[in-house]
């Protein structure tokens, strides 16, 4: 089901964020990354926020069922002064998903 939906529901976001000096890529299998240059916390959850309602108004159809489809997402934002790797702040951001 993953690869099924995956391309048609992320093109609405990905469109979203297209410029704006946001990019939005696939980081994982059902996991998506998206990279927001200059951008402050309150700002960031406010994209966040407009993706989900996106994703959200995205139906999907499969024969006789529609399907909807919703998303989650955990924001945090790197500081030129954070000492950590990259790996270290992607996992900072997938532990505020939950």
């Amino acid at each position: 089901m993953r690869k099924c939906c995956s391309y048609p529901v992320w093109q609405s976001p990905k469109r979203e964020c297209s410029g704006h000096g946001r990019a939005l890529c696939r980081y994982g299998g059902e996991e998506f990354a998206l990279i927001c240059h200059s951008a402050a916390l309150r700002e960031s959850v406010a994209i966040a926020e407009r993706l989900q309602e996106i994703i959200r108004c995205n139906q999907l159809t499969f024969g006789t069922e529609t399907l909807r489809v919703t998303a989650s997402f955990g924001v945090a934002v790197f500081r030129f002064n954070d000492e950590c790797t990259v790996g270290g702040f992607l996992n900072r951001a997938d532990r505020l998903l939950y």
